[in-house]
């Protein structure tokens, strides 16, 4: 009982997740945000500064999940954004693919991405 007082009343603290259980929590988050853009309750603009944080964080669990989350709404987002600003987004990509020194597995995943659109 005094172990609850202490933490809050809820028990003990939940553990840590794992990096599957972590790769799924950003599957489900991805997905979460494309629902919510779709139902108009998140506007391109709010896509676009997702998409930009991810690119500026640039460590390659954030440009996997740009690479996920870009495979999910990119037909969606093509519709109300410019042709130029979603060829940056995939030119980007690319670069980092080609010049950027990345896993193997990351730049396929980045390429592969890049020329899914083309």
């Amino acid at each position: 009982m005094e172990d609850d007082l202490e933490s809050g009343g809820h028990g003990p603290a939940p553990p840590v997740p794992e990096r599957r259980d972590s790769l799924l929590l950003r599957d489900s988050s991805s997905w979460f945000i494309w629902e919510l853009f779709l139902s108009k309750v998140l506007s391109e603009k709010a896509m676009h500064c997702c998409i930009k944080r991810l690119l500026q964080k640039g460590d390659g669990s954030s440009l996997e999940g740009l690479c996920q989350f870009l495979q999910l709404i990119q037909q969606d987002l093509e519709v109300v954004t410019s042709k130029e600003v979603m060829d940056s987004y995939y030119n980007q990509l690319d670069f980092i693919a080609e010049k950027g020194k990345r896993a193997p597995r990351l730049s396929l995943l980045l390429k592969h991405t890049a020329d899914s659109r083309k």
